[in-house]
C-alpha cells in the first residue's frame, strides 16, 4: 500500500529567514489584532536584523480520502511601513526587548495515521518556533492542525513538553489509531 503523504513545513527560504534572526536582538512582538493574551493569525516579530511576519494560515487536501483543511505557518520579511504603523498604533508588546537571539530552533510534528497497524497517511508540520535567549525562550506556535491560530507563550527553559499542545480533528476507534512524534531542528546561523 502506498502510503500519501502531506507536508506543511517551513520552506527552505522560510527556514533561511528564520536563521537570519540569531544573533540578533529582540524589538519586540506585535500584530495588528494582537490582544494581550497574544493570540492571533498573524504576529510580526522585530528585531535589529529586521522584521517577519508569520502568519496562521490554512491549505486543503484530500491526502486522508476527502478534503480537510491543514494549518501552516507562514514566513516572510515585514515591510519596514507596518512595523512603523504597529509602533504608532501601539500594537506591541516588549517582554524579552533587548534579549540577544542565541539560537532559533523548529519543532516538526510527524503524524501518521494507522488502520488496523498500517500506515495509511503521514502530515508532517512545523508546529512551532523558539527564540533562545539563554535561560529564558520565546516560543510561537500553532494552536490546531485545521485552524489559523497561533500563540506566542514564554517558556524558562526549553522542553517540548512545555510548547503548547494543538487541537485537531483526528478521531481514534477501534480500527484507527495515531502515532504523533515531535522533533527539535536547530538552526544555523547563516553568517557563522
Amino acid at each position: 500500500m502506498i502510503e500519501p503523504n502531506m507536508s506543511t513545513e517551513f520552506s527552505d527560504s522560510e527556514n533561511q529567514q528564520l536563521s537570519e534572526l540569531i544573533g540578533s536582538k529582540l524589538l519586540f512582538v506585535g500584530g495588528k489584532d494582537l490582544p494581550e493574551f497574544l493570540v492571533a493569525s498573524q504576529i510580526v516579530i522585530s528585531t535589529t536584523k529586521g522584521a517577519l511576519v508569520f502568519e496562521g494560515d490554512v491549505v486543503e487536501s484530500g491526502f486522508e480520502g476527502y478534503v480537510e483543511n491543514y494549518s501552516r505557518i507562514r514566513v516572510h520579511p515585514s515591510p519596514a511601513k507596518e512595523v512603523s504603523n504597529l509602533q504608532i498604533r501601539g500594537n506591541v508588546y516588549f517582554q524579552h526587548a533587548g534579549e540577544l537571539i542565541r539560537n532559533v530552533y523548529v519543532v516538526r510534528r510527524v503524524i501518521t495515521e494507522l488502520k488496523q497497524g498500517v500506515p495509511s497517511w503521514t502530515l508532517a508540520t512545523s508546529r512551532a518556533v523558539v527564540l533562545d535567549f539563554g535561560t529564558t525562550q520565546l516560543c510561537l506556535s500553532k494552536l490546531g492542525e485545521h485552524d489559523e491560530a497561533l500563540a506566542i507563550t514564554d517558556m524558562h527553559g526549553f522542553e517540548i513538553g512545555k510548547v503548547p499542545e494543538t487541537t485537531s480533528y483526528f478521531e481514534v476507534d477501534l480500527e484507527t489509531g495515531y502515532q504523533v512524534h515531535d522533533e527539535i531542528i536547530l538552526l544555523n546561523d547563516p553568517d557563522a
